[in-house]
């Protein structure tokens, strides 16, 4: 899965990772809940060039409830952080 994604950033293979990356996220819908996956995907999406709808692409094949989760245990974690200053 790692590997599709480095190689969606090659507009040559773009297309047929796409629907790579579809195929993947149809046989394997529990691993696109993941937050330690997506927050990997991030460190790719950041390092390596992308076009705007690849970037898209990649993040569409997530669970939008991951980017609550996140935005929520760092909300969690700043107020414990006040709390213990």
């Amino acid at each position: 899965m790692l590997k599709a994604v480095i190689e969606m950033g090659n507009s040559v293979l773009a297309k047929k990772v796409a629907v790579e990356l579809n195929g993947l996220k149809f046989r394997h819908q529990n691993a696109f809940k993941q937050v330690s996956l997506f927050k990997k995907i991030l460190v790719l999406l950041e390092s390596h060039h992308y076009r705007l709808w690849q970037r898209q692409f990649v993040l569409d094949l997530f669970d939008k409830d991951i980017i609550r989760t996140i935005v929520l245990e760092e909300d969690m974690e700043d107020e414990m952080e006040c709390h213990t200053e």
